[in-house]
């Protein structure tokens, strides 16, 4: 399983959060998960090696974020807010699904990995066709 199956397996909780929030119809919550896989793909798969495992480990946990973690996600997010507003989202719009989406996908790939080395290499090393191994 890699990051992009663990949010096709939990679309429903997500396509429900984002109707309930923000009453977006079929076709618009089919661009922001298409956004959203997008954005991980950008964020944390293609960019693995920019970030050291202790990023990733406590971006993905229940401890504070570090500056680092904290700069990860606003990369996560400022990616996101590119990719809906090049799949026609207005400026508000887009900022609204960022405030719905970001957490939702931050909590859900947290209490996967849960701070754990070998979650994290399980999800990150099949995402980035095992090159993770480098860093592990």
């Amino acid at each position: 399983m890699d990051l992009t199956s663990i949010l096709d397996n939990h679309k429903s909780d997500l396509t429900k959060l984002i109707k309930d929030k923000l009453g977006l119809d079929g076709h618009d919550i089919n661009k922001t998960l298409d956004s959203t896989k997008e954005a991980i793909g950008e964020t944390f798969v293609d960019k693995f090696q920019d970030f050291g495992m202790g990023t990733l480990l406590n971006l993905f946990s229940k401890e504070k974020n570090t500056k680092s973690s904290d700069s990860l996600l606003e990369g996560f997010g400022g990616n996101l807010l590119t990719k809906l507003l090049s799949k026609g989202f207005d400026n508000k719009t887009a900022a609204q699904i960022k405030s719905v989406v970001l957490p939702f996908v931050t909590n859900l790939f947290s209490k996967k990995i849960n701070g754990k080395e070998s979650a994290l290499k399980g999800l990150f090393g099949k995402s980035a066709g095992g090159l993770l191994d480098d860093l592990f």
